[in-house]
């Protein structure tokens, strides 16, 4: 029986057609009710993108689904472990079956294939694919949940106190929550602690293999000095925006959260941002103050006697008779970079040591005539603590790669330290650093080799677990 056939009987049984209509207008209502309660809530904010200052808000702390503005995070960690040089923009990541089954909006990447750290970065701003995402989660902590958690550990870094992460994607998930003011503080802090990536946000096309995929941000190119950043939508979020705008020397981020639509979100951030410039003063950078030094009197000292010259030993040049080539494991031998050492700079045995030599070469019967005192204290070098790596490595095999860097001597020490903090997890594989070339620029990218699949896997998911950036290589 239907809710009208109900209502009728009852009527019928009260005896007045009035009861009808009367029950049937309460059911309508709440009907009504229910489906205005189940519409997205609505937040927006606009901050001054210099100061941070609010110059507009509604609702800026109200529990909301972040949906792809998640992904902002996701680059954030990414960013970071590209800085550190753990990674580079060439590195690629593997797709695991899990994240090639994410649904829509999705790359399409096939389970077992690899992708460019640079192609991920333009996939997540253009496309917002949810396969991408993924990927970047378990190459960067191991697990899509433990990556989520580095995501909440640094919203709360970041000041981002009401917002709890549980995925990488923005996928729909009732404990992932945030708030305008949040997605705010993020969009500021990427703005400001990595500029030099910060552009990918303003790329409008991305192609990858035979398709060309177009920027869901419909503002940038459309409307006047917007550089980025990130749309988002689920039924339960509604369409969400976070703007950066640039006009002069006046910047203002705004956020939009829990649109109707996507035109009526984007025409509703447009006219928070046209306000919040009338709001927002041109950023000077503050001026800073000369600091005043005043000098320091130098007591008078009273001048050294002149060194006595030695005319019987020739000056040795130490970069021609002392210097050693260091290691090179993948590469040319490169040679130390050493000045000239006078003879006065060194220890007296060493000194008596090279002066005798050199003065027995130029007169030998002069000098077997002469008694060479010995030293009181007999010149040690200095031995360093740095262990030293065999010239020779195996590089069979499946190997893992822990980062790359523009200075060899970086990614040596990585290696070094690596060796020691994750010595059971290594198992005793040696590290080498191999070198690459990129647009006239060496790469040295730290590496251990001589795993097995499984062994190579295995040790990268342990190394993600000690903060270690860490992929798979195969030979």
């Amino acid at each position: 029986m239907s809710i009208c056939e109900c209502l009728m009987l009852m009527a019928k049984q009260r005896g007045s057609i009035w009861h009808f209509f009367i029950s049937i207008s309460v059911v309508y209502a709440a009907l009504g009710a229910s489906s205005v309660d189940a519409r997205p809530l609505f937040s927006a904010i606009a901050i001054d993108g210099h100061t941070g200052k609010i110059v507009h808000s509604r609702n800026v702390d109200g529990m909301r689904y972040p949906a792809s503005l998640t992904k902002v995070m996701t680059l954030y960690l990414l960013f970071r472990e590209l800085k550190a040089g753990r990674i580079s923009k060439t590195t690629k990541l593997y797709v695991s079956r899990y994240a090639a089954s994410k649904p829509p909006s999705k790359l399409g990447l096939r389970a077992g294939s690899r992708i460019r750290v640079e192609h991920a970065i333009l996939a997540l701003v253009t496309k917002s694919a949810n396969d991408v995402a993924t990927t970047i989660a378990e190459s960067l902590a191991g697990s899509e949940k433990a990556f989520a958690r580095r995501m909440t550990q640094t919203a709360r870094r970041l000041g981002m106190s009401r917002t709890t992460f549980r995925n990488a994607s923005g996928l729909p998930d009732s404990k992932q929550r945030t708030t305008a003011r949040d997605m705010a503080k993020l969009a500021q802090r990427i703005q400001r602690d990595f500029p030099q990536y910060y552009h990918y946000f303003r790329v409008k096309a991305f192609r990858y293999g035979k398709r060309t995929y177009r920027n869901h941000n419909k503002l940038l190119g459309r409307f006047r000095g917007t550089d980025g950043i990130k749309t988002g939508y689920t039924r339960a979020s509604g369409f969400n925006l976070i703007s950066s705008v640039r006009r002069g020397k006046k910047k203002v981020i705004a956020v939009v959260m829990g649109g109707r639509t996507g035109r009526a979100r984007d025409s509703h951030m447009m006219s928070i941002i046209n306000h919040a410039f009338t709001r927002v003063a041109a950023y000077t950078p503050p001026k800073r103050k000369p600091v005043s030094v005043k000098p320091v009197p130098v007591p008078a000292t009273k001048p050294l006697p002149p060194a006595n010259k030695d005319t019987s030993a020739p000056r040795i040049d130490l970069i021609a008779n002392k210097l050693k080539p260091t290691i090179s494991i993948d590469g040319p031998t490169v040679f130390a970079s050493v000045s000239p050492i006078s003879l006065d700079q060194l220890p007296p045995s060493y000194t008596h040591e090279l002066k005798s030599n050199s003065t027995a070469k130029q007169d030998k019967s002069k000098a077997e005539g002469n008694k060479i005192i010995p030293a009181s204290t007999p010149f040690k070098p200095t031995v360093l603590s740095t262990p030293v790596r065999a010239t020779k490595v195996t590089k069979s095999g499946w190997s893992i790669q822990i980062g790359a860097f523009v200075r060899k001597d970086d990614a040596v020490r990585l290696l070094d330290k690596t060796q020691v903090e994750a010595k059971n997890i290594l198992n005793g594989k040696a590290g080498f650093t191999s070198v690459y070339t990129q647009n006239d620029k060496v790469i040295y990218r730290a590496r251990f080799a001589g795993f097995t699949k499984h062994s190579a896997l295995n040790a990268c998911r342990a190394l993600k677990q000690h903060d270690i950036g860490c992929y798979t290589l195969a030979p």
